[in-house]
């Protein structure tokens, strides 16, 4: 199923659409919703998307992302269509994840 997204509920959507670091924050807020299984930034879940967000990443074995918590309420009524994760199934992924990596460690450290 292809991402849909929308920011037409976002306040001035132009400007979180303008080219450069303001549509690059966008495009990578509109992909994250997936991973973390939030599929619309509110008032409510902005700081619970940033949390997810950088948990995400640093459990993919990445630095934690450039992105502020005011740079996710900026975009507060972006809306996508990923599915919505309760915390314990987002829990769940991420210790999944760090169970393969863990794994993939070992194989390594044993060959």
């Amino acid at each position: 199923m292809p991402l849909n997204w929308s920011v037409e509920k976002v306040a001035d959507h132009e400007e979180v659409t303008a080219e450069g670091r303001p549509w690059e924050i966008t495009e990578l807020l509109i992909f994250t919703t997936m991973g973390v299984g939030i599929g619309q930034i509110t008032d409510a879940n902005a700081e619970e998307f940033w949390t997810r967000m950088q948990v995400w990443a640093m459990a993919c074995g990445h630095e934690p992302l450039e992105i502020t918590l005011d740079d996710i309420k900026r975009r507060v009524g972006l809306r996508t269509n990923a599915s919505l994760k309760s915390k314990a199934a987002f829990s769940g992924q991420v210790n999944r994840q760090l169970r393969d990596r863990a794994a993939t460690l070992k194989r390594h450290q044993q060959s």
